[in-house]
């Protein structure tokens, strides 16, 4: 009953945006059981409607729906619910993607106009990822 409760409350709290609210809902009923796979749904739909969600909790999102699929694997609207946080995932990606980018492009142009101002500078990335970078950018 309490997990009925839980569950429910977690509804209304994502109705109302208050998606933190909802997810700690589901974590309460969680430490009740985690033999729920309706418990594991509910999150994961409070992490995939929050706007505000990073791609970390995100990925927790994708967990939670792979244990309830797993939990009740015929039911449908786990499948759709994948689905649909599958193109929330990607979106968010290719979101941050294009903030990089844009972050990338303005400092190069701040490096081209401190080369120009000041002689030669050399540029030596320390990760790879800013390799990778700067590979794309054709430096």
């Amino acid at each position: 009953m309490l997990i009925s409760l839980l569950l429910n409350q977690s509804a209304v709290y994502c109705k109302l945006f208050h998606f933190k609210e909802a997810m700690r809902c589901c974590d309460d009923a969680l430490r009740l059981t985690q033999k729920s796979a309706e418990v594991y749904y509910r999150r994961s739909q409070a992490a995939t409607y929050n706007r505000g969600s990073s791609i970390e909790q995100l990925e927790a999102a994708k967990r939670d729906i792979d244990q309830a699929i797993s939990m009740r694997p015929g039911e449908e609207k786990y499948k759709k619910h994948k689905g649909v946080l599958e193109g929330v995932v990607e979106a968010k990606l290719q979101t941050e993607s294009k903030a990089v980018d844009w972050v990338v492009r303005c400092a190069l142009k701040r490096l081209e106009r401190a080369q120009k101002a000041s002689g030669a500078i050399e540029l030596k990335p320390e990760k790879p990822l800013e390799l990778k970078i700067l590979k794309k950018y054709g430096i």
